[in-house]
């Protein structure tokens, strides 16, 4: 396996075939030709060094491999979301979310880093600010 040929449009293909069940419902969703959703999936296959999808008249069934595969191209898919809503500029009239923590050292750096991402899932501007430098200063 070569990871370097490993893509988001073949990821994105990927997972648009597992939700959807077939290439042409893929092709639908992601808005392009059903014999392109093919080509990733089979450019994918090749990638990975494994068949994802045994296929018949029926139609698609997804492979122990894709099942596998799975939670990692989710996994992917939450984090580019994520980037997305973290980079993006705010719309107009949405404002940025601060959330400042005062917990005593060494404890701020692991609770507000475990908390911000639960935090950003629900909000798309948060950013956090530590309070701890003044707040338990001997």
């Amino acid at each position: 396996m070569d990871s370097a040929g490993l893509s988001w449009d073949l990821l994105g293909a990927f997972l648009a075939v597992m939700r959807t069940g077939s290439l042409s419902g893929a092709s639908r969703t992601l808005g392009v030709a059903q014999p392109t959703v093919r080509r990733q999936i089979e450019t994918l296959e090749e990638v990975l060094g494994t068949v994802l999808f045994t296929r018949s008249q029926t139609g698609l069934t997804a492979t122990e491999a894709a099942k596998a595969t799975l939670p990692y191209a989710e996994s992917m898919a939450s984090v580019a979301e994520a980037l997305v809503r973290s980079v993006s500029a705010p719309s107009a009239g949405e404002h940025t979310r601060v959330f400042r923590s005062s917990c005593p050292p060494p404890t701020p750096t692991k609770t507000s880093c475990a908390v911000t991402p639960m935090l950003r899932s629900g909000w798309r501007n948060l950013r956090r600010e530590p309070w701890w430098q003044n707040v338990w200063a001997p």
